[in-house]
């Protein structure tokens, strides 16, 4: 047997669909939408005469002409400005001519703006942390989004806008009849460094995150428990066969594999950065690693001898706009050509924009409510129970997420097997019902604390839920933390109701039904232990046949709905603004942004 490291693995907190979105309040009236009104143009504001329209863009490029006159801005940053106002590139000239500057050649200007044009500035809420694979995956959004299958690749990844699985640096795989062991094929590849992808190295990889021995285990290797709990041996069979061994036949491990930790890095660099190797990252992916100055940007450039294909766009800069507002602004100025997320608010005015698009994709992230049957009159099902009729889901839908959502069914995501849509129709939004049952608990006008983290969307949906919780005869107070302080009460089990969400680690429900419903981990949070909940989960892990295995998580998720400790309140979009040029954009179904085949265009 491997030797285990010790730490656990789990994803909540700051990575999570709409925490990084704009806490607005609670609304009395809703704020007319652009399409809503002719007269408004696509940010929602009344549209000046055009006349004033055009001084408002001649003063902008006139300080544009003047910060550049005065050495504020290179000629690229200068140009992509000048295009992002609405410039044409035949009128670069005569700006540059403005400030005193002639080019060498009359084709100068148009050249040098099709290679500014070949340069994706993305803006991200977060800056990067660690993009060590490994450790990536407890240090924030940025880093998922912006490493992941863009300088590091796995083995296995999710095909193109689903939950499938394909080949990645391995061509193909096979599964012994027993289902114990998988051996997997590998591509000819190469790491950044020019060392090749080798079996030898995906082996290093992985034992250094399951062996607290091995010298590049470093402190901060997250999710050993989740990929490998079920794994006893790795074996490089040759320079391109690689074979795992499991203890079980878990089906879990191929989508354990796509995980964003599952990234193979250059051993070479491992044993010449050791854990320096953070500031030198080297995987095999379409991009390579520039620079990286902290909190402001990370910057990559096209891998020429990437296996799939050298990138049509030649460098990508990742900048640090923690503000939603401002990273919007620097789309709409030309600033920025993408920002990795959008206020759930801003969707609608940015979809109806021409000069912009809306990007958004399979999401897997379920939002719920935790009742902690430890704590009184949460160990009354009936209370419980109550709690679930009470919640007005549609009305969160529509106040919190703008439509950017979808009504809560059962704790598995839709996109994924056991989802079903038709569990909805187990807790209608019932006010008359959640009374009832709350006088037959004989619970009515206690006193309930309400625990959300202080940032993004959630203060604004606390509201609302306390506000349902109040009308069936809840005494409900609301208690903000911010995001540490908010995972130590919980997991610490001194919340009554608290209210958070579940962004998959992988593209399998036993994520979320495994690592949530499982007694270890139900008991500490919810009070919540059902062995035959706890059967049917591990039943699941090793059922091969799709179709029993979904039946397996249907009954399960039934179950903890008649039982009630979680209520699944929704599945939160998540989406993309881009210039409308930009194309090939995907976001991948773990909240990653994929940038491999993406096309700058006019």
């Amino acid at each position: 047997m491997i030797a285990r490291s010790s730490v656990p693995g789990a994803r909540e907190g700051s990575p999570r669909a709409g925490s990084h979105a704009s806490g607005v309040g609670i609304r009395t009236t809703r704020r007319p939408r652009a399409r809503e009104s002719p007269a408004a143009d696509a940010t929602g504001r009344r549209s000046p005469p055009a006349g004033r329209r055009g001084r408002r863009m001649d003063e902008r490029v006139g300080a544009l002409v003047m910060d550049f006159k005065a050495g504020r801005y290179t000629r690229r940053q200068f140009i992509r400005k000048a295009l992002g106002f609405g410039v044409g590139a035949a009128a670069l000239p005569a700006l540059f001519e403005m400030a005193g500057e002639r080019p060498g050649a009359s084709t100068w200007p148009a050249a040098e703006a099709a290679a500014a044009q070949r340069t994706l500035v993305a803006g991200i809420p977060e800056g990067i942390s660690n993009p060590d694979p490994v450790i990536l995956g407890a240090a924030g959004y940025g880093d998922i989004k912006v490493v992941h299958n863009n300088i590091n690749e796995g083995i296995v990844r999710f095909k193109t806008g689903t939950v499938s699985l394909e080949p990645s640096l391995a061509t193909s795989w096979d599964i012994s009849p027993d289902g114990l062991s998988y051996t997997f094929h590998l591509r000819p590849a190469a790491f950044h460094d020019g060392t090749p992808v080798t079996a030898q190295a995906v082996k290093l990889n992985y034992e250094r995150q399951i062996d607290d021995k091995n010298p590049y285990h470093f402190q901060g290797i997250t999710y050993t428990e989740i990929v490998f709990s079920n794994v006893s041996k790795i074996d490089a069979l040759d320079a391109t066969t690689l074979r795992i061994t499991q203890t079980r036949p878990a089906v879990t491990l191929l989508p354990n594999l796509a995980l964003f930790a599952e990234g193979i890095v250059s051993p070479t660099a491992l044993e010449k950065y050791g854990k320096d190797y953070a500031m030198h990252p080297t995987g095999s992916g379409p991009y390579k690693f520039e620079r990286w100055t902290k909190g402001v940007e990370f910057v990559v450039t096209a891998n020429d001898k990437y296996w799939g294909g050298r990138p049509s766009v030649d460098r990508v800069i990742w900048k640090t706009v923690a503000d939603n507002t401002v990273r919007l602004e620097q789309l709409r100025t030309g600033e920025l050509d993408l920002t990795t997320l959008l206020d759930f608010k801003d969707v609608p005015a940015v979809r109806g924009d021409k000069r912009f698009k809306v990007v958004s994709g399979t999401f897997l992230a379920t939002q719920y409510l935790l009742l902690n049957q430890h704590k009184p009159p949460l160990d009354k099902k009936e209370v419980r129970q109550a709690i679930q009729f009470a919640v007005n889901k549609a009305n969160i839908q529509k106040v919190t997420f703008y439509g950017s959502y979808t009504v809560g069914a059962g704790p598995v995501p839709p996109g994924l097997l056991g989802y079903d849509k038709s569990l909805e129709d187990v807790y209608p939004h019932t006010p008359a019902k959640a009374k009832a049952l709350l006088q037959q608990a004989g619970a009515g006008d206690v006193a309930i604390t309400l625990l959300h983290k202080t940032e993004g969307v959630w203060p604004e949906e606390a509201q609302l839920i306390q506000a349902d919780l109040q009308a069936i005869g809840l005494k409900v107070s609301l208690q903000g933390l911010e995001e540490a302080a908010f995972y130590s009460k919980i997991n610490a089990s001194e919340h009554q109701i608290a209210l958070n969400d579940w962004v998959m680690d992988t593209g399998d429900p036993d994520n979320i039904m495994y690592s949530v419903f499982s007694t270890k981990r139900a008991r500490q949070r919810m009070g919540y232990e059902n062995p035959e909940v706890d059967k049917l989960n591990t039943d699941a892990q090793v059922e091969r046949n799709p179709d029993k295995r979904r039946d397996l998580y249907l009954k399960a998720s039934r179950m903890i709905l008649a039982d009630a400790p979680f209520v699944t309140l929704g599945y939160p979009q998540r989406a993309m603004g881009a210039k409308a040029g930009v194309d090939g954009l995907l976001v991948g179904p773990l909240g990653d942004v994929v940038i491999r085949g993406v096309k700058i265009g006019s």
